[in-house]
C-alpha cells in the first residue's frame, strides 16, 4: 500500500487533504524520532538539544516557521519547475531533499533524518497543488507544517519534556 496515494492528486476539499496530509506527515514522524533519538544516544552519548516549549518559540514554530518556511518551498518549487518541467516526481525529491538538508543546523543529520518523512510529505502536497494553483500549494502546505508544529509541541508538552 502506497500511504501517499491520498496525497497525490489535488482536488475536493482542501481542508479533507490537510487532515490527511497531517496525519499521513505527522504520525510517522512522531515515531521516527524517538526511534532516532535512542540510535543517536546509544552510539554516540551525547546530550541532545532540548526543544525550547516557551510559548513565544511556540508561536513561531506554529505560525511563523510554516510561512517561511513554505515560501522557501515555493523558491525551489518555482526553480525546479522551470529547470525540469513537468517531471513531478523528480521536482518533489528535488523539494523534499532541499527541505530536510535546510534543518541540518537544527540538529545535524539525525535532525534531517528525523525531518525527511514529513518533508516528503509537505513537498507532494506543495507541488501537486501549486501545479494547479500557486497560492493553493502555499496554503496547503503551510497548514500542514503548522498543524505538524503544533503537534509536536503538544506530545512535547503532555509527555512532560522541557
Amino acid at each position: 500500500m502506497n500511504p501517499f496515494r491520498p496525497l497525490l492528486h489535488a482536488g475536493g476539499s482542501r481542508w479533507r487533504y490537510i487532515v490527511q496530509a497531517w496525519l499521513i506527515g505527522t504520525l510517522p514522524s512522531l515515531l521516527i524520532f524517538p526511534i532516532i533519538v535512542t540510535i543517536v544516544e546509544h552510539f554516540r552519548p551525547v546530550e541532545l538539544p532540548e526543544l525550547d516549549d516557551t510559548r513565544l518559540n511556540m508561536i513561531f514554530a506554529v505560525f511563523v516557521a510554516p510561512i517561511l518556511e513554505t515560501l522557501l518551498m515555493l523558491a525551489v518549487w518555482f526553480l525546479a519547475r522551470r529547470l525540469i518541467g513537468g517531471a513531478q516526481p523528480l521536482r518533489i525529491a528535488i523539494l523534499a531533499a532541499a527541505f530536510a538538508l535546510g534543518h541540518y543546523g537544527a540538529g545535524g543529520w539525525w535532525h534531517v533524518l528525523g525531518v525527511a518523512w514529513l518533508a516528503l510529505v509537505l513537498s507532494i502536497a506543495l507541488t501537486v497543488w501549486a501545479d494547479q494553483r500557486v497560492r493553493d500549494g502555499f496554503v496547503v502546505a503551510a497548514a500542514v507544517h503548522a498543524m505538524a508544529n503544533a503537534t509536536v509541541f503538544f506530545a512535547f508538552n503532555a509527555l512532560g519534556g522541557g
